[in-house]
């Protein structure tokens, strides 16, 4: 404590507090002793909030969240929002500095408790936001908050639990919204930008639908199959023609609550697998035909409530599959069904929530986020070996239960990454943590509930994170090049390397027979930290084939090469 306390007025020399920076945020209660002559003495109480919340947050939205936020800038100025619904029938998108978009909040006529999404529908360059009341009302609006015509669509429910995802099922460029209903309709429907019924959907179930669905070319085909567990214990593979191919659907002996994720999860086949939880405890694993992969099911012996997430925690060029359960335990496992080394870690309460994955201590390797859901909730980080990152977990600045999936990302463009979490309580619902370590955006492997801003639960987003200019962002410390990510990857890549020294410098693509496939950079270059995109495209600007593909990084003497793999 700084200040000699020897004036009546020691505002010009004040005490100060220093706090570890490994400090959990929260409340402290100090104890202040005073002495004096004359054998006086006395003792001040003082509570002292120690926050990570951005400036502008916590916001006191009106109603209780349990829908998990997205960060994005979805109307195209430059800044990221947060676009977030509540149970008092509104969705808010809200700037980084806590101020609310122009023309937003918009409301409904329903609670807004699952996910909102966001997309370009109809292929003209702005984004919509999409977003499914709990009543069946399926609404789009434009950047300003209003309404396309045609919407909201009635999905003819009176309760829906799952969030819409989008996606360009035909592959014309604009893009279709699936939505999964309970009851009573008991139906998964697609509908098209115009709010008109795609194709012959929708498609009547025996049973009720709870959870969203994931989206990807399961099975190698070139066209997307939606996948989707319900209530009649089975997981589903639809193609777009409402069709299900051979092997599916599979009946996994127990209700699907959660949405399942796809990706190129099983190292030797070169198709997607398929991950679920059951309500009765399994984690199952699919190849894209209907078979279990070697090893599955596991029994985690609980209810899972958590939808999976994938990330590559040890760089193999493989995910891992990340899924919490309801004894309070995150697991881990590779494909093999093995539990990855470190995990799984205990929370202090069941896991209702997803985890995000991306690298917010700058270390290099993936970070785990993830909440847990009682009426007490903590927010939890952990780096890729479960050990718990330097101030958590940390309470919500709400007191509630914490029902949804954190969002990441770098919202004020500061370079260090912020954790977007919703509170179920009336009071600092809308937290905004600001994590103070330098990072990297190409770092984020899982970065909201269903990854991308589609909701697609694909582990390569059907919408890439980002298009990163190739300029530099901060100086380098040695020259070198990274790991492209996502890899493997069907739709865009990023390549980042590093500078030492300014030259003329070349990166490029060549296939497996050493044949180059396109040069992505060619020329000089200041020392910097550089990112570029490669969007699968040789020189002739054609798709190339699915393969394993290798990219050079040249400078004078320096050569440095590195393996990817592009999907179709």
């Amino acid at each position: 404590i700084e200040g000699n306390g020897e004036i009546t007025d020691n505002g010009f020399d004040p005490y100060s507090l220093l706090f570890s920076e490994e400090i959990i945020p929260g409340q402290y209660d100090l104890t202040l002793s005073i002495a004096a002559d004359n054998d006086y003495s006395t003792e001040i109480y003082i509570p002292v909030e120690v926050t990570l919340e951005m400036a502008g947050f916590p916001l006191s939205l009106v109603g209780a969240i349990e829908s998990s936020p997205l960060i994005f800038d979805f109307d195209s100025d430059g800044q990221n929002e947060i676009i977030v619904g509540t149970n008092e029938n509104r969705v808010y998108a809200i700037e980084s500095d806590g101020l609310f978009s122009s023309g937003w909040p918009v409301t409904g006529s329903s609670d807004f408790n699952t996910a909102a999404c966001v997309g370009d529908l109809d292929g003209n360059g702005d984004f919509e936001v999409v977003a499914c009341a709990k009543d069946g009302q399926v609404h789009a609006w434009d950047k300003n908050g209003n309404s396309l015509d045609n919407f909201p669509v009635d999905v003819n429910s009176m309760q829906v639990f799952a969030n819409p995802t989008l996606a360009d099922l035909d592959g014309n460029g604009d893009l279709e919204i699936i939505q999964a209903t309970f009851l009573p309709s008991k139906s998964i429907y697609i509908i098209n930008h115009d709010g008109s019924n795609f194709g012959d959907w929708p498609y009547a179930g025996d049973d009720p639908w709870y959870s969203g669905v994931a989206v990807g070319d399961i099975d190698g085909d070139d066209q997307l199959e939606i996948a989707i567990g319900g209530l009649d214990n089975k997981l589903h593979v639809f193609n777009i023609d409402m069709t299900e191919d051979e092997g599916w659907p599979y009946d996994v002996g127990g209700d699907i609550k959660v949405a399942p994720a796809v990706g190129d999860i099983e190292p030797s086949d070169p198709e997607l697998e398929i991950v679920v939880g059951t309500n009765s405890g399994w984690v199952y694993l699919f190849n894209h035909d209907g078979t279990i992969v070697d090893g599955w099911p596991v029994d985690i012996g609980t209810q899972i409530k958590s939808t999976p997430s994938l990330a590559d925690l040890d760089d193999d060029g493989s995910p891992e599959i990340i899924v919490g359960s309801s004894d309070s335990e995150l697991y881990v496992y590779d494909s093999d069904a093995s539990v990855f080394n470190g995990f799984p870690v205990t929370l202090s309460a069941s896991v209702n929530t997803s985890a995000v994955v991306g690298d917010i201590s700058g270390d290099g390797s993936p970070d785990i986020i993830i909440a847990n859901g009682s009426i007490n909730s903590l927010i939890y980080a952990f780096d890729n070996q479960g050990q718990p990152l330097d101030n958590f977990p940390m309470p919500p600045a709400g007191t509630g239960q914490i029902s949804t999936t954190p969002a990441i990302w770098d919202i004020d463009n500061d370079g260090d990454m912020e954790i977007v979490i919703g509170v179920q309580a009336s009071d600092n619902n809308l937290n905004v943590i600001d994590y103070k370590v330098q990072a990297l955006l190409t770092d984020m492997q899982w970065r909201a509930y269903g990854n991308d801003i589609y909701r697609s639960g694909n582990y390569v987003p059907l919408f890439p994170y980002t298009d990163v200019p190739d300029e530099p962002v901060s100086l380098p410390i040695e020259f070198s090049l990274n790991q492209n990510f996502p890899n493997p990857f069907n739709s865009k890549t990023v390549i980042r390397f590093s500078l030492d020294a300014p030259g003329d410098i070349s990166l490029d693509v060549f296939d497996i027979l050493g044949r180059k496939v396109k040069t992505l950079n060619d020329g000089f270059k200041q020392a910097g930290n550089y990112e570029i995109t490669w969007d699968g495209r040789n020189s002739e600007n054609m798709e190339v084939a699915s393969g394993i593909y290798f990219y050079r990084l040249k400078t004078g003497t320096n050569v440095l090469v590195k393996r990817m793999v592009y999907l179709r």
